[in-house]
């Protein structure tokens, strides 16, 4: 991927008037080579913001981290924010001076946002964030109420924005799922000494077609599905319906017996795919069949895990916090 210098300076400077809160301390867990650390940096130096950076997550240095500089807010993947959740009354790790955390990578789910709330009810803002290598941040959260804010905010004012079908290019209605297109002042180059992949990526109006599943309301707030490629097309009633396993893990995340999840789809001759899921316990007396009710108990009967239940001993994540889905189905032959 290439980043000009350009995309890395324009981007802090031309948020400045928009993101007046990210000059509180804050903390952010990423890897120095990934964009989310390396755009931070950038933007410290410049606005002069005091933050601490983490390399990687451990929950007794977070714990220190915190308590010593009392952040006012933080930025975390859904795996950390549901280990915080899970944190009863914020003994373990309190966030007394925390009032916004901003959550990237996936969705969350509103049980497990609900969840962290009334372990941190000092905590007034939940936001999703929106970004990705090619482009930065292209979306500013938007602090409308105290609580959870579910969409991913509105487009910068340097980005433009639109939902398409991505079978017929269409463009959406609002409220109509679609792919995700953004174009602007602060995105890639492209793929070095790769036209054909960069031909893919960028098209000829210089649109970014970013491979993310969503949709914008008619206030122009972006949600977040979930990613084109990871939906699990799935046969159900002779109808194909597609399975975001954003939202599977976002729920299994709100169980308390559970430490981690990650979903994927298994090759099926009848159905197509199987849902199936691999979860660490946080209670070792959880039951294959406990898992599979949790969900079919709270979604739709197409979401239901139909292929299994697989426990690990842990998830395999990219330093952003994605889960490593390729790397799970080599590991366990799904």
């Amino acid at each position: 991927m290439m980043i000009s210098h350009w995309q890395h300076e324009i981007y802090p400077v031309l948020c400045g008037g928009e993101f007046d809160w990210y000059e509180e301390n804050q903390v952010t867990v990423a890897a120095c080579y990934h964009i989310v650390a390396f755009t931070d940096v950038n933007w410290f130096l410049i606005t002069g913001s005091p933050a601490v950076l983490m390399t990687s997550f451990d929950g007794d240095v977070y714990r220190n981290v915190v308590e010593k500089y009392k952040p006012r807010f933080f930025a975390v993947n859904p795996a950390i924010f549901a280990f915080l959740a899970k944190d009863p009354g914020g003994r373990k790790t309190p966030l007394s001076s925390v009032q916004m955390i901003m959550c990237g990578t996936a969705p969350l789910s509103q049980e497990l946002s609900d969840q962290f709330l009334a372990a941190h009810p000092n905590v007034k803002y939940i936001v999703r964030g929106y970004g990705m290598t090619e482009i930065d941040y292209s979306h500013l959260p938007l602090l409308l109420e105290e609580g959870v804010n579910a969409s991913a905010g509105v487009v910068a004012s340097f980005f433009e924005q639109k939902i398409v079908n991505p079978d017929n290019i269409a463009p959406c209605k609002p409220g109509e799922r679609g792919e995700l297109w953004v174009r602007g002042a602060a995105q890639t180059i492209g793929y070095l000494n790769k036209p054909e992949a960069t031909k893919d990526l960028i098209d000829e109006q210089g649109w970014i077609h970013t491979g993310d599943i969503g949709y914008i309301d008619n206030r122009g707030l972006l949600y977040i599905v979930d990613r084109i490629k990871e939906l699990i097309k799935v046969n159900y009633n002779n109808t194909t319906n597609r399975v975001p396993p954003a939202e599977l893990e976002g729920v299994l995340l709100s169980n308390n017996k559970i430490r981690d999840a990650a979903i994927v789809g298994i090759p099926d001759i009848k159905y197509g795919k199987l849902v199936r899921a691999f979860v660490v316990k946080a209670d070792e007396k959880l039951m294959e069949e406990e898992v599979e009710e949790f969900i079919a108990d709270k979604l739709a009967e197409f979401k239901r895990i139909t292929g299994g239940v697989v426990f690990v001993d842990a998830i395999p994540r990219s330093p952003a916090g994605k889960i490593l889905r390729r790397v799970l189905k080599e590991v366990h032959g799904a």
